[in-house]
């Protein structure tokens, strides 16, 4: 492949494919992590606007966060699994 081309070095290519796998399981494990911090803040920010006099805005937020940190874990688990496993 021509890594030149697409502006990448040689150097840092994966040599096979257990180390290229390895390297996408932890470009998403990051993306699901940065996706779990980003879920966070907005029901911290949605809880923030629903104190203040819209409850069943804060109500709905609350209800979110639960299923927010269960995908969290459940990512974080995945990654374990699939690194175990492969």
């Amino acid at each position: 492949m021509q890594w030149n081309k697409f502006g990448g070095d040689p150097a840092n290519a994966p040599t096979d494919l257990d180390s290229f796998i390895n390297d996408v399981l932890g470009w998403l494990r990051t993306l699901a992590l940065l996706c779990a911090v980003a879920g966070v803040l907005i029901i911290a920010s949605t809880l923030t606007v629903g104190i203040r006099g819209r409850s069943e805005q804060a109500k709905k937020a609350l209800e979110k966060f639960p299923i927010v940190l269960a995908a969290t874990v459940m990512s974080g688990s995945a990654y374990t699994i699939l690194t175990m496993f492969l």
